[in-house]
């Protein structure tokens, strides 16, 4: 088995967008959708800033998930982002992407299920990223709203 891939992460400006994936699931609303953070790191390779759902090791109740934040991970495009909508946040610096990932790890991850979903976490780390200056409320308020809306064609309203 081959060894990971190390892709090393150009320090030039990049595009960041807020990623809304498609529903998965038949009778799927709005809060079901997974939304994420990514750029491209380089060419096929992107870095995704995002929340997962894992199962406990040894659960015996293999439904049972907890969510968690591992840092961002750089994956290959093909097939990770597939279908998903992406709206821009802007074209940010190198040092700027970073303090991203800064934020991201100091935003608290809840429970699954109920009120709380993938969507509320990244909410967080966008509003981080307006109280820090890296982009601006306005742009905050457009790309959460574009995101709410991202697929009102295939969802019931």
């Amino acid at each position: 088995m081959p060894g990971p891939i190390i892709v090393s992460e150009s320090r030039n400006n990049k595009e960041v967008f807020l990623l809304v994936y498609p529903p998965r699931i038949n009778d799927a609303t709005r809060h079901d959708l997974h939304w994420s953070l990514a750029w491209e790191v380089s060419a096929g390779h992107w870095k995704y800033v995002q929340v997962n759902a894992r199962r406990q090791e040894g659960d015996p109740e293999p439904t049972t998930q907890y969510c968690a934040y591992c840092g961002a991970c750089t994956k290959s495009e093909a097939g990770t982002a597939v279908g998903a909508r992406l709206f821009s946040i802007g074209r940010l610096s190198y040092q700027w992407r970073n303090r991203i990932e800064e934020i991201a790890r100091s935003v608290p991850v809840c429970e699954p299920g109920g009120l709380w979903s993938c969507q509320h976490w990244i909410s967080g780390v966008l509003r981080g990223v307006a109280d820090d200056g890296i982009i601006c409320q306005r742009v905050l308020e457009d790309v959460v709203g574009w995101a709410h809306k991202a697929w009102n064609d295939v969802l019931p309203s």
